[in-house]
């Protein structure tokens, strides 16, 4: 779902200024906790959230009526951009009105570097047409990084960055098939380039000889993603300092991949089941280890930290890779409904839960409760080079 952002004529996205300073130039406040003001059902946009630390990026549903039915619709129609040190909105993104019908929606925003980043959807016919925006927040210039080219073994790509790095897996035409690839974006050079390439294959065909990259994360130079084939799910790692890429985990159940430092961690189901216990690599010594025996259904990390959820329980779990504390996520609310998730984005935690309070427990009453936790950065050990 996803759609270009702003032009000078807004015919894609508009983007409405509320404040004075420019929202792309401050700098980190002290580690702190900010707590997010309440979103009832109705206000919960469908697509995830994002924070820098200084600013927390919010989605905004479509509302009305929805439609596959409910009584509203909760694709994002765009983004609030909240400064977490006054609490205030300061500048709100949104797609036309006339693109509801069509379901145009907007997703997987990423604050990186004074721009945002976000995946769009242009309605949700598959393939799903979908395209890579980055909107320089001070500026309102906009630049389409990547757009889908209509390729049925496509999927829209997970958007993850580090520092001033985009990543996205994409699938092109390549010769008389097509080819699996792996792009970055440094929003402060505009550099743009293909990490990986895979050799061309039958262009809708999904067979023995077809693969593609997918879920792909970054940390410093290390790249770690899942290659999919007929045969499963492998992570493999490129070190962008040679170009060089390996396979680490080549069961063909590996799912999640994620990389902070020299650490890079998945989740490697048995067989039979789509979830399994959570494993770790450390590339400065080649062991791996478990760290987790349940069902890890989430994961992420950044800034040295580890954080998942176990299926069975729903209990998330914080793990700092440098110093080995391990903590449970803490409840945002004595009586919410799940346990509190956790997501990781640089040195930020995006924490959230879900509370009812009526007594019939109805999902149109749900509250969101949000909070971002800016943590310190700290200094990681260097991923070797291979």
């Amino acid at each position: 779902m996803r759609v270009a952002l702003y032009s000078l004529f807004c015919t894609v996205c508009c983007v409405a200024v509320l404040g004075a300073a420019p929202i792309g130039s401050a700098s980190s406040y002290s580690p702190a906790t900010y707590t997010i003001k309440v979103r009832s059902a109705s206000q919960q946009g469908a697509c995830s959230d994002a924070s820098n630390g200084v600013f927390f990026v919010e989605g905004l549903p479509w509302g009305g009526p929805g439609p596959f039915g409910g009584s509203f619709d909760s694709l994002c129609r765009g983004f609030s951009i909240v400064d977490l040190h006054t609490g205030k909105t300061t500048a709100r993104i949104t797609l036309p009105q006339s693109q509801k019908a069509a379901s145009w929606a907007v997703d997987e925003p990423r604050l990186v570097g004074g721009w945002l980043v976000y995946l769009h959807f242009i309605g949700l016919t598959p393939p799903v047409p979908w395209e890579i925006v980055a909107l320089n927040l001070q500026s309102h210039r906009q630049k389409i990084l990547v757009r889908s080219q209509g390729i049925a073994l496509d999927i829209p790509p997970w958007i993850n960055a580090d520092g001033d790095t985009v990543i996205w897996t994409t699938i092109v035409p390549s010769g008389a098939g097509v080819a699996s690839r792996i792009e970055t974006y440094d929003v402060q050079t505009g550099h743009q380039s293909v990490a990986t390439e895979s050799s061309p294959y039958a262009r809708n065909t999904w067979n023995a000889h077809t693969f593609r990259f997918y879920n792909a994360a970054i940390s410093g130079p290390i790249v770690a993603f899942l290659k999919e084939s007929s045969s499963g799910n492998d992570v493999w790692i490129e070190d962008l300092r040679t170009g060089h890429r390996k396979a680490v985990a080549a069961g063909g159940r590996e799912n999640l991949p994620v990389v902070t430092g020299p650490w890079v961690a998945w989740s490697d189901a048995p067989k039979g089941s789509p979830l399994g216990p959570l494993k770790l690599l450390d590339l400065r010594t080649g062991k791996v280890q478990i760290i987790d025996k349940g069902q890890i259904a989430v994961l992420s990390a950044g800034n040295g930290y580890l954080s998942w959820s176990d299926y069975q329980t729903g209990q998330f779990t914080l793990l700092n890779l440098v110093t080995g504390l391990r903590t449970v996520a803490p409840k945002l609310y004595p009586r919410q409904l799940s346990s509190t998730s956790i997501r990781i984005q640089g040195n930020v935690l995006l924490e959230a839960a879900v509370r009812n309070t009526t007594p019939s427990g109805a999902a149109k009453n749900n509250m969101f409760v949000s909070q971002v936790v800016v943590l310190g950065n700290q200094h990681l050990p260097a991923a070797p080079i291979f």
